[in-house]
Formats: structure tokens, sequence, C-alpha cells
């Protein structure tokens, strides 16, 4: 979606309070900002859940899920305000585009321009660990 590249600001984990952002990178593109993602391998309701949450700290929050979510939690997810993206064998699909906002605090970006941490650090460390 050109959100992102190799060289884009990114971590995974991100400590907030009592929860972790699964995945968060600073796009390339400054209308963006810092995006949040969840990732659920089952359970897409609760990434959606986070998601909310997230949106405390990015303009943008999604929720990913490897199983495609139900009717019903499409419609939820549109009504928090919550993107959801399909992971498949070839790439990952939005089925559903979040409402854009402003977060209320810059500790997400800040947190990932302080540790420096790239996507291309993120995929070396996932292949070699």
């Amino acid at each position: 979606m050109g959100w992102v590249s190799q060289m884009s600001l990114a971590d995974v984990e991100v400590a907030w309070h009592q929860k972790h952002i699964d995945l968060a990178f600073l796009s390339n593109r400054a209308e963006i900002g810092p995006v949040a993602i969840e990732l659920k391998v089952n359970s897409t309701s609760r990434a959606i859940a986070q998601a909310v949450l997230n949106r405390y700290l990015t303009p943008s929050s999604w929720a990913a899920t490897w199983t495609p979510p139900s009717p019903k939690i499409l419609r939820g997810a549109v009504a928090e305000g919550v993107g959801v993206l399909l992971v498949a064998d070839r790439g990952v699909y939005p089925l559903v585009y979040p409402r854009v906002g402003e977060p209320h605090t810059e500790a997400l970006a800040n947190h990932l321009i302080e540790r420096r941490r790239r996507v291309r650090d993120l995929l070396s460390y996932l292949r070699y660990g």
C-alpha cells in the first residue's frame, strides 16, 4: 500500500502501559504518521479490541488476522474505526480501512524515533533470530 519501506522506522512488541503493540511503524507518508497493527491468528475480535485502545497512540490502527472474519466482526471494526487486514500466503489485504484520527500523544512516534530500528532490521531478526 506504499506506507512503508525497508528503511522505515519500526518495532515489535512495543510496551504501552500493561499491553504491547504487536507491530508499529512510522510511515514514509507524513499524512499517515505512526501505524499500529495487532496480530492475532484466531481471535480477530480480541485484535480489534486491542486496536481500539491503540487508536489513542496512532491516527490509524489495524487488526491483522489469518482467519477471514465474519461480517459481524467487520461491522464492529467499522463502528470502532479500526482497520482489518487479512494475511494470506501471497500478501496482506485490507478488508476494512480505519477511520483516521489524531493521536492523543506522540509516545508511539517518539518511541520509534528513539529506538531507531528499521523494517529491514526486523526482517533480519525474524530470518536469523
